[in-house]
């Protein structure tokens, strides 16, 4: 199986890769992997590390020579299944592979006008990504809310499964928890601290996540807030909480690596998202037995039932969202029933494990119905 992916970022879809491709081994299913990707970063480190094979591509980014590099990787590998990722993967894949045999499958991370807040390049990508879906012959939407989009922009149902993002659980333990974070974040050890991984663009609601911390900062001194990652806004974001007053309760790490650490040693989670393709740092969140407050978008509502492993909050609204930090600071054993009922689903419905097979059971089912030579 070749995957193709973008990979300059490391976000959920990079994330998705390194699970799938260690628990595909891991379960011993007859599978070679090999990773195409266009940016020696991350994931190819990542990846490599883990003694997975690739190929970085040595072009720009959307360097047209893409194409006949993929062409000639797809001649000499001959896979059974390429696997695409992305917007561009997607389109330079699926041109290349375009007179061969070969299955094509997608995986949808999310919804494509949020990637692309930008009018102009969203429209590009948008026409790149439809001129080529005559090509490809399979898509895994990792949530609902993404198979439902699909449907809208024309894919018929039965051309979509949907696999939700898993997490390696075994990475997440409350029991990682140690004081020198807090102290590296400049936290007393009474504080009650929140948290949220994400990167700092628009559609992660981090702007009114600021002003709802204000207000639950106004009336639970002991609040504090760590925001994890980095990106476009991080200046933009550091202004407003100057101006809101609370950089003496606010933390902003940047990118980090041990996000497993930094969850553990967090009080509760909580998710400002405009949009969510499925919600990743949120599971992993639930998987460290945090209470989760969250905004009601996307995959989230795949598995966050407000009041049973969390609670929900209108998008958009400062007031809500304060609302329920407010009320899971105030009620202990409201925010423990949450924390355990969560933990208890993620491990259940959301491993990944789960995903690899369910992944494997796609290849299959597009192996079989690939014509014989």
């Amino acid at each position: 199986m070749l995957h193709v992916i973008g990979g300059g970022e490391y976000g959920g879809a990079e994330e998705y890769l390194v699970q799938l491709f260690t628990h595909l081994r891991d379960a011993a299913f007859p599978v070679e992997l090999h990773l195409a990707c266009f940016y020696e970063a991350r994931l190819a480190q990542e990846l490599r590390q883990r003694g997975f094979a690739l190929s970085v591509m040595p072009y720009g980014r959307l360097d047209i020579r893409l194409v006949r590099g993929l062409a000639a990787l797809f001649r000499r590998f001959q896979p059974d299944v390429v696997h695409t990722h992305g917007v561009k993967a997607n389109f330079f894949a699926r041109v290349a592979a375009r007179r061969t045999a070969i299955p094509l499958v997608t995986t949808v991370h999310s919804v494509l006008r949020y990637d692309y807040p930008n009018p102009l390049a969203y429209f590009v990508a948008a026409q790149m990504e439809r001129w080529t879906r005559r090509w490809n012959h399979h898509y895994i939407a990792i949530s609902q809310a993404l198979k439902a989009q699909l449907v809208t922009e024309g894919i018929l149902p039965e051309r979509i499964s949907v696999i939700h993002h898993g997490i390696d659980v075994e990475r997440f333990s409350p029991d990682r928890r140690h004081a020198a974070l807090r102290q590296e974040w400049g936290f007393p050890a009474d504080a009650f601290v929140w948290g949220t991984v994400a990167r700092f663009v628009e559609v992660k609601g981090l702007s009114v996540l600021l002003h709802a911390f204000s207000r639950v900062r106004k009336i639970e001194p002991r609040a504090r807030l760590v925001l994890i990652g980095d990106g476009p806004l991080r200046a933009q974001l550091d202004a407003q909480a100057r101006a809101l007053g609370i950089t003496d309760a606010v933390c902003f790490t940047g990118f980090r690596r041990d996000v497993p650490d930094c969850l553990a040693n967090l009080d509760a989670y909580v998710s400002a998202s405009f949009s969510e393709g499925l919600g990743l740092s949120v599971l992993e969140a639930m998987a460290m037995r945090l209470p989760v407050v969250s905004t009601a978008v996307g995959g989230i509502l795949d598995f966050l039932r407000h009041g049973e492993n969390g609670l929900l909050v209108p998008p958009r609204s400062a007031e809500e969202l304060a609302g329920g930090m407010l009320q899971v600071m105030r009620d202990a054993s409201l925010a423990a029933r949450l924390a355990e009922q969560a933990w208890r689903d993620v491990r259940t419905s959301f491993s990944a494990e789960r995903m690899a097979s369910e992944t494997w059971n796609v290849y299959e089912r597009l192996l079989k119905q690939r014509p014989r030579e």
